[in-house]
């Protein structure tokens, strides 16, 4: 009951003295650097292949 609300405050009490934590660390950094990648990918697989581009619809239409 309350001896325990007084634990809990008394934590966010001490709690408002403490420094901000900071806006980028590691954790940030790698997510950041995966989810760039992921888009990497993600536009790479979206492209069509260099072999059949501009090869037109059918075997005999297009360039080659």
């Amino acid at each position: 009951g309350r001896a325990r609300r007084r634990g809990w405050l008394r934590r966010r009490e001490e709690a408002r003295g403490l420094p901000p934590p900071p806006l980028v660390n590691k954790m940030s950094a790698w997510l950041g650097g995966a989810g760039w990648l992921a888009a990497l990918l993600a536009n790479g697989f979206s492209q069509r292949p260099l072999l059949t581009a501009g090869r037109g619809r059918g075997k005999g239409e297009g360039l080659g």
